[in-house]
Order: C-alpha cells, then structure tokens, then sequence
C-alpha cells in the first residue's frame, strides 16, 4: 500500500478505508471525532516521547470537514511528521 509508505492520494476509497481501521482502534469514534485519549496512548507506544507525542496531536488531530478527511489528512500528517517511526495507519 502506498500510503502506508507517506504516499498519499487523495482517493474517497483509501480515505473510507483509514477511517474503518482508526475506528476499529479506537482512534476515531463513530461520529468521525477523534479519541485524543486513545491516539495519545497509542502515538506515545509507538514514539516513547511525552512532548513529541504531544506536539504531533496538535498538528495531526485536527478535525476536518468529514470524517474521512480527518482520517485521512491525520494519517498524512503523521507520516509526514513522524516518518521515522512505523506508524500503522
């Protein structure tokens, strides 16, 4: 998958298909909303840094006009911030 390596095309299906998984994870609620709590726990396991953990939720957990655009501009936004890391998404 191309986004999974920060190649991100804007595709309704692959936008569909972030938003099923972070809602399957809990990242995402059923309203589309993101879980802060949940994408905090999960982004600090994965970067084991406080300030790094927090500095990237400011800029990538920012809703968006749907629920997929969050999903999917969030996910770009992670690896664009954070692209030495394995991030899941």
């Amino acid at each position: 998958m191309r986004a999974a390596k920060g190649d991100y095309q804007d595709d309704m299906k692959l936008k569909k298909q972030i938003l099923c998984f972070n809602k399957k994870v809990g990242l995402q609620d059923e309203n589309g909303d993101i879980v802060l709590d949940v994408a905090k726990s999960k982004l600090f396991d994965i970067v084991k840094d406080e300030k790094k953990t927090m500095d990237i939720l400011k800029k990538c957990a920012v809703k968006k006009d749907t629920p997929e655009n969050t999903a999917f501009e969030s996910a770009k936004c992670l690896h664009k911030l954070a692209p030495e890391e394995k991030l899941v998404i």
